[in-house]
């Protein structure tokens, strides 16, 4: 399993952090292959401010995966586009349960 460090705003509910943790922890296992039982995820809580993305001021998630070398460009782009539909379905139906910010 890779490691992926997850930045995420401050002040997030639990039920928040897991869904993001789940959605990208999903993507990996459907886009790599990876065993189910293998997560190494990191996730920190950043204010506003440390967390800039081009201008964005609403609700924004950042990751960076670190894996060993052999996987094909391929499952590498299968899982960006997976871990995207996963926050735009899963973590913002989560988030809204919460009362939260939405992906």
């Amino acid at each position: 399993m890779p490691l992926v460090n997850i930045s995420i705003l401050s002040g997030k509910s639990p039920e928040y952090i897991k869904a993001v943790g789940d959605s990208i922890n999903s993507a990996v296992i459907e886009t790599m292959g990876f065993p189910m039982d293998d997560r190494y995820q990191i996730i920190h809580e950043v204010d506003s401010e440390r967390l800039q993305l081009q201008g964005r001021d609403g609700d924004r998630v950042m990751m960076h995966l670190v894996m060993r070398a052999g996987r094909s460009n391929e499952s590498k782009q299968a899982f960006f586009q997976k871990s995207g539909g996963e926050f735009s379905g899963k973590s913002r139906n989560s988030a809204r349960k919460c009362n939260d910010y939405n992906f």
